[in-house]
C-alpha cells in the first residue's frame, strides 16, 4: 500500500515515498468567518478531504494542512485568525525546503484561501530561484471556472459564503453550514467596482478595500439554492481541473 500522508510515515520512510512519487502537495488553508451561516473552518476541512485525493491522481504524497492564512481583509471579524503575509510566505517557504531536502522532486501547494497566494507566490518564486520545482493551485478558481452552468445566482454565486462556497461546504461536511442562519445579504452597489480592480486580475489599476466595503455579515449573495447535490458536481469538476493542471506543470 502506497501510504502518502506523510504523518504516518517514519522519517526514513518519508524520504523513500519522496524519491518514489512525484513530490509533495502542502494544503494551505484559513480560519476565517464566512458571514452568518458558515463555520470559521470551512477552508481547512476542504483542504483537508482535497488532499488526499488530488495526491492520489498525481501520484504525489501530501503533508498536513497550515491551518492559519493571510485574513487581513477581514481580521476584525470574530473568530477570524490572521497571519501577516510576510511571515506566512516565510513558513511556506521553510516547510517547502525541508521537504525539498528530504528529496522532494516537485512541490505543490494546494491553496484553499486565495488571499494566501500572495505569500504562496513569494515562497514559490524564492523557492524556484533556489532551485525548487514548485508550483500551486488555487481551488476556489477551479471551482468557478467549472460552476458556471451549476450556479444559480449568477451575479454574485461565487463571493464570500455564496452559493458555490456553500454548496461545496455541504457536500464536504453538511456541519460546517446552518443554512437556517443565512442572511442572503446583497453586497453594497459598488461591489462591482471595487472588484474590477482587485490585486490579482488582468486590470490595468489595482486598487484596495476590505470586507466592510462589500457587505455588513461578512458574506454575501443569495444561497438559497445552494446544495450538497450542486457541491458534489462542482467538487468533482474542480478536483480533476487541479489534477490535470498538476500532471501537465509536472511533466
Amino acid at each position: 500500500m502506497n501510504i502518502r500522508d506523510i504523518t504516518f510515515l517514519t522519517s526514513e520512510e518519508v524520504v523513500d515515498a519522496l524519491q518514489n512519487n512525484n513530490g509533495i502537495i502542502i494544503p494551505v488553508a484559513s480560519i476565517e468567518q464566512c458571514g452568518r451561516h458558515g463555520t470559521t473552518g470551512i477552508d481547512y476541512h476542504i483542504a483537508s478531504y482535497l488532499a488526499p485525493i488530488i495526491a492520489d491522481n498525481c501520484n504525489m504524497c501530501y503533508a498536513p494542512v497550515i491551518a492559519y492564512g493571510d485574513t487581513l481583509e477581514m481580521e476584525d471579524f470574530k473568530g477570524t485568525v490572521n497571519i501577516p503575509t510576510k511571515t506566512l510566505s516565510d513558513l511556506y517557504y521553510h516547510v517547502a525546503l525541508s521537504f525539498f531536502k528530504s528529496s522532494a522532486q516537485n512541490i505543490v501547494f494546494l491553496v484553499t484561501h486565495s488571499l494566501n497566494s500572495r505569500s504562496v507566490d513569494c515562497a514559490c518564486r524564492k523557492l524556484y530561484a533556489e532551485g525548487v520545482n514548485c508550483a500551486f493551485v488555487d481551488f476556489w478558481k477551479a471551482c468557478s471556472q467549472v460552476s458556471c452552468d451549476i450556479i444559480t445566482d449568477k451575479e454574485y454565486g461565487t463571493g464570500h459564503g455564496a452559493e458555490q462556497i456553500t454548496s461545496v461546504s455541504l457536500a464536504i461536511n453538511s456541519k460546517l453550514i446552518d443554512l437556517s442562519k443565512a442572511l442572503n445579504e446583497q453586497p453594497i452597489e459598488d461591489i462591482k467596482l471595487k472588484v474590477k480592480h482587485l490585486y490579482g486580475g488582468s486590470n490595468v489599476c489595482t486598487s484596495y478595500s476590505n470586507f466592510h466595503s462589500y457587505c455588513k455579515s461578512g458574506s454575501w449573495g443569495n444561497i438559497q439554492n445552494a446544495s450538497e447535490e450542486k457541491g458534489k458536481i462542482i467538487l468533482d469538476r474542480a478536483i480533476n481541473l487541479i489534477s490535470k493542471n498538476i500532471i501537465e506543470v509536472l511533466k
